[in-house]
């Protein structure tokens, strides 16, 4: 997550915050100043999913709600025979809670394990 052009007073609140929260969610934090460059950005998002504003080529509103969250819709289970779940879009497989609950945990696995799940969610559609 970033924090682009955040005031002084949200910087000094967040070196005293940081202390208390768990190191691995202090790194995913970046509190950019208003003299920050585009490259720092560049760093960690490619220029075409920028915002315009912020020095990227995406044009795009924010309010468009853009993304890949926007693939997937909820299955509520409000119709006859429906399973509790999400979807893709225009497909009929339904991800249900217990589906995800049994996947395994990626920062648990062994690189060849993580590189063999890879691979199997790579093909699994072809």
């Amino acid at each position: 997550m970033f924090i682009i052009n955040a005031p002084f007073v949200f910087s000094a609140v967040w070196a005293v915050v940081k202390n208390f929260v768990d190191e691995k969610t202090q790194k995913k934090i970046n509190i950019v100043s208003s003299s920050y460059t585009k490259s720092t950005l560049l760093e960690h998002v490619e220029e075409d999913q920028l915002a315009e504003f912020l020095g990227g080529k995406n044009t795009a509103n924010l309010i468009d709600d853009v993304g890949p969250w926007s693939d997937w819709e909820v299955v509520d289970g409000a119709n006859k025979d429906d399973v509790v779940g999400v979807r893709k879009k225009g497909e009929t497989e339904v991800v249900t809670p217990d589906m995800v609950e049994r996947l395994p945990n990626p920062d648990k696995l062994s690189e060849k394990a993580q590189a063999g799940w890879q691979e199997f969610w790579a093909n699994r559609d072809k």
